[in-house]
């Protein structure tokens, strides 16, 4: 990650274990809230803000268009070009955020 260009900060950094925690902001995602006076879960899209997210030089990726990035070693990130295979074939069973972008 980018960590001068990516909305993200480091929230907490472990003395002991070294582990880092980092939060990134401006980035889409979805909330889920049930609405009690309907009696249903009621999700809420936030849309990615311009400029916002997490940004990677694409030099780095070594050509690779599925990947992870150190500061958020959970998540699985993929370029674009994944995004449009995984559309063309139709699959429904996968959902993409905006995060950011390749630099």
């Amino acid at each position: 990650m980018d960590r001068h260009s990516s909305s993200a900060e480091l929230e907490h950094a472990c003395s002991t274990c070294g582990a880092d925690r980092w939060e990134l902001y401006g980035v889409e995602r979805w909330d889920s809230d049930f609405d009690h006076e309907s009696q249903q879960l009621v999700r809420t899209k936030t849309e990615r803000l311009p400029n916002a997210g997490m940004f990677v030089r694409e030099a780095e990726l070594d050509g690779n268009d599925v990947f992870r990035v150190r500061e958020f070693p959970a998540w699985a990130f993929c370029t674009d070009r994944v995004r449009a295979v995984v559309a063309k074939a139709g699959f429904s069973n996968v959902w993409f955020l905006e995060m950011g972008e390749t630099t």
